[in-house]
């Protein structure tokens, strides 16, 4: 390029893009509380069972990670649905904050000590997400 030409200058972003791109990360959040909200109902029916009925420990967390994976897919499935960003920023956006919410919760009733079976809950806040928006996408 020769010294007399000038370049042309760098496209600002544009403030309808910025404002998008909130709009989207809005619904990732909505899908995450709406997510929370039934895993939170879900375990308030499990807890429910658990006093009127004699249920081992270990069905009760069996069925806790299951509930748990349902609100993970639905969290994806939810923010996938009616998003225009890509299936996998969107779903995993909103799985990894239900996730964090998760966690943040389980230290401090764990009183900040985790066993091995915090993994189990992390890899189905990892895994299920992206299916329910893979789903989202396919239906």
């Amino acid at each position: 390029m020769s010294k007399n030409k000038k370049r042309k200058p760098a496209a600002k972003p544009n403030s309808s893009n910025k404002q998008d791109i909130r709009a989207e990360l809005l619904k990732c959040v909505r899908a995450s509380g709406i997510a929370l909200l039934v895993l939170l109902l879900l375990l308030a029916i499990l807890s429910f069972v658990y006093l009127k009925k004699e249920v081992s420990f270990t069905t009760l967390r069996t069925l806790a990670y299951i509930f748990s994976g349902i609100s993970f897919l639905l969290c994806g499935f939810l923010a996938v649905r009616k998003n225009k960003m890509p299936a996998v920023y969107a779903s995993g956006a909103a799985g990894l904050l239900v996730l964090l919410v998760l966690v943040a919760i389980l230290a401090v009733l764990s009183g900040g000590v985790f066993g091995n079976t915090v993994w189990i809950l992390v890899a189905c806040g990892v895994v299920c997400p992206f299916l329910g928006g893979i789903l989202a996408r396919k239906i």
